[in-house]
């Protein structure tokens, strides 16, 4: 990508560097362009998110992969059971075992080591 374009360090989309400047520094004269900027990033990284098939390249079963899915767009346990047709308490057993395959502690982090896995295995 060119100088005119800035990578989100979170899911690698590449997005106008004028927004973003603009909105960082007219924050308090048009708060408006600060919430432009967010949006386009929040729609970049819907585009980037991992479909629950794709999370199997890293390990996951069809299954955790479909919960790692939901956990990336930020739902939580009780949300992601209501998707999947399930309990709570399923979903949390699910992302204990997501959490000790990607060797993690938190689904922030079980998140980040799977886009990082991901692109990973995309370079080989």
């Amino acid at each position: 990508m060119n100088t005119n374009h800035l990578k989100c360090p979170l899911c690698g989309s590449w997005v106008l560097a004028s927004r973003v400047s603009r909105a960082m520094s007219e924050t308090a004269i048009q708060p408006r362009l600060n919430v432009l900027a967010f949006s386009e990033l929040k729609q970049a990284a819907a585009r980037t998110i991992p479909a629950p098939k794709d999370l199997q390249q890293i390990g996951l079963t069809v299954r955790e992969g479909e919960v790692l899915h939901w956990v990336i767009q930020g739902k939580r346990d009780r949300e992601i059971a209501e998707i999947l047709s399930t309990s709570p308490r399923t979903i949390h057993n699910h992302l204990q075992s997501i959490l000790k395959k990607l060797n993690t502690e938190t689904r922030t982090g079980a998140a980040l080591e799977a886009f990082e896995r991901l692109n990973g295995s995309s370079a080989s």
